[in-house]
């Protein structure tokens, strides 16, 4: 009834604006401006997303109706325009919070917002959420109150946020304790009587009372009542109240139940996947994920160590601040604290920030950490890396998520180590060891991929294929050791000359190929003269006599010269065997498809 009585009290400034707009002018009158920023307001106010339509429809047919089309002028035009956006738009913003659950606060009284604070994408805040809304709706109907309201106080006592409602209605902004009535009720524990706050209602008066007041959290309730019905006696409200601290109370435990299972499944996920991650890469970025998923948290990074130097290999979250590839020294952070000192460092800054960079210096933030745990993944006596996680947006991580983490950490420290060592066996195995460069093996699974992306996107890709002339002579003349001496001056050569997404690779005997994806038959030959040159002008000193140093190359590009990706090893050798046969030191280009 109350609901009903409110609506039909706002369809009335519609009635008296139809009348204001046929009597001043209709779509030209002055008064449209006044009349669309109270469809405005009412859309909004009423919470339903097509008052806005149906609002701007009837005043434009209403007031239209008498102008003809022959008449119409600029004026009519923008006023028409003017008060269809100002039903549309505010519709739209609304109906895509609601789709979104995000907050909008309006000016109005009591604001309004999607399910809650805490109810985000997690199942186990959400179910919190529904519990309360039903407590509160049912200690409304207990005592007559036309709104009740549950307020989550922080930590410090010095904010409070409105988490659930009766109606579902809520500000999502934060309401500041001190000097208020609310602080009073928070800090002194008695309930009061409210007459005017800026969260209520001009028509309705709020009875405030404290419901817990915990190690942690707390809250405070309020409801609304009429101020022209008589209020509840103490007795009713206070049996209310004692109702809603125990309904309180057992959706914590519920929810934090959940949460306990939902953290639980997932450290069981993570144990299971890690084993199967054999790149270091892959272990990091699981490990962020865990971090992240499992606090829950805004931010988090994993990173390496050893021993007195930090380097970052995976991040994870929006707040910023350090990248990959960023390092650290010994004290110089708070990984580094927790690298060294082998022991979780658990932070809670405020809003004043961290003193010291979190991860790395010269770290830049979109969203500063209001807190941090850092922790120290050890196997043995010794650090192996830091999984670090913070939040931007609550004041403290849940240290039950923090424990579950470092009952983790010593298998993760394992697995990291492992797929380390693995990576130092492959990259042996994928390395020619007398000149570090990839050997056939790793070129022959780099360049199986790249063409496999060629047919699938049609990219160009270049090859050069390179032979040191007269190889056999050096060998004969000044010793096999110097051979090899040549043989890595030339592999210096091609590392310093190719670009980093380029892939240089000794294949055999005194024969090497570069790779080259995203690049034409112009671009690769221009690459190819680079290093013939290069070689050329190099100096080559063994035993104190200058090593003359000359190369043959070969150039092939897809589609520029093949039509298969597949063929550019054969058309590479075979322009790399005409630069041998018409005089060596040169670079031929394998003829261009006509």
């Amino acid at each position: 009834m109350k609901l009903a009585r409110g609506r039909g009290v706002l369809a009335l400034p519609w009635l008296a604006g139809l009348a204001l707009l046929l009597i001043t002018g209709s779509l030209a009158s002055p008064l449209l401006p006044l009349v669309a920023l109270g469809i405005v307001l009412t859309s909004t106010r009423t919470g339903t997303a097509a008052a806005g339509f149906v609002g701007a429809a009837l005043l434009l047919l209403s007031a239209g109706w008498q102008v003809r089309v022959a008449d119409l002028t600029a004026a009519h035009v923008v006023g028409a325009v003017a008060t269809l956006l100002a039903g549309v738009v505010p519709a739209l913003l609304l109906e895509r919070g609601r789709r979104s659950g995000r907050t909008w606060t309006g000016p109005w009284p009591g604001g309004l917002t999607g399910p809650g604070r805490e109810s985000g994408t997690a199942p186990d805040g959400q179910r919190r959420i529904a519990d309360l809304e039903r407590a509160l709706a049912e200690s409304c109907h207990r005592t007559g109150a036309v709104r009740a309201i549950l307020w989550e106080v922080d930590p410090d006592g010095a904010r409070a946020v409105q988490s659930a409602a009766s109606d579902r209605r809520l500000r999502s902004d934060p309401f500041l304790l001190a000097g208020t009535t609310l602080g009073w009720v928070w800090s002194e524990g008695l309930a009061l009587w409210l007459d005017r706050e800026a969260w209520l209602h001009a028509e309705h008066r709020a009875r405030c009372v404290r419901l817990q007041r915990g190690e942690g959290r707390g809250a405070l309730l309020t409801w609304a009542f009429d101020r022209d019905r008589p209020a509840p006696h103490g007795g009713v409200l206070e049996d209310a109240a004692g109702q809603l601290e125990r309904a309180l109370a057992l959706a914590d435990a519920r929810a934090a139940a959940g949460a306990e299972q939902r953290r639980s499944a997932q450290l069981m996920g993570v144990l299971q996947r890690l084993p199967s991650r054999i790149d270091p890469d892959e272990v990091a970025n699981e490990l962020v994920s865990a971090g992240l998923d499992m606090i829950p948290a805004t931010g988090a990074a994993l990173a390496l160590w050893t021993g007195e130097t930090g380097e970052v290999v995976a991040v994870g979250g929006a707040d910023a601040g350090p990248g990959p590839g960023a390092r650290f020294q010994a004290a110089s952070s708070e990984f580094a604290l927790a690298a060294r000192g082998g022991a979780t460092i658990l932070r809670e800054y405020g809003l004043r920030g961290p003193a010291l960079p979190i991860v790395a210096p010269g770290e830049q933030w979109r969203a500063r950490p209001r807190n941090l745990a850092a922790i120290p993944l050890v196997t043995g006596d010794r650090t192996v890396a830091v999984l670090g996680v913070w939040s931007s947006e609550q004041p403290r991580l849940d240290p039950a998520a923090v424990s579950l983490i470092e009952t983790l950490a010593p298998f993760a420290a394992l697995q990291i180590e492992h797929a380390l060592e693995f990576g130092r066996v492959r990259a042996r195995a994928n390395s020619d060891p007398l000149t570090a460069l990839p050997n056939r093996r790793a070129f022959e699974d780099a360049f199986r991929a790249e063409t496999a992306r060629q047919q699938r996107y049609g990219h160009p890709i270049g090859l050069i294929v390179l032979d040191v002339d007269h190889f056999k002579s050096i060998n004969d003349r000044f010793g096999h050791e110097a051979g090899d001496h040549v043989l890595r001056a030339v592999a210096d050569v091609l590392r310093g000359a190719v670009r980093e997404l380029d892939l240089p690779a000794r294949i055999g005997g005194e024969e090497f190929v570069v790779l080259l994806p995203e690049t034409s038959v112009v671009h690769a030959r221009e690459v190819a003269d680079r290093l013939r040159q290069s070689i050329e002008t190099m100096t080559v000193v063994w035993k104190g006599e200058a090593l003359p140093v000359r190369a043959s190359l070969g150039v092939s590009s897809c589609p520029g010269c093949v039509v298969l990706s597949g063929e550019l090893m054969e058309s590479a050798d075979a322009a790399l065997y005409e630069a041998k046969r018409s005089g060596r030191n040169r670079v031929v280009t394998a003829p261009l498809r006509g």
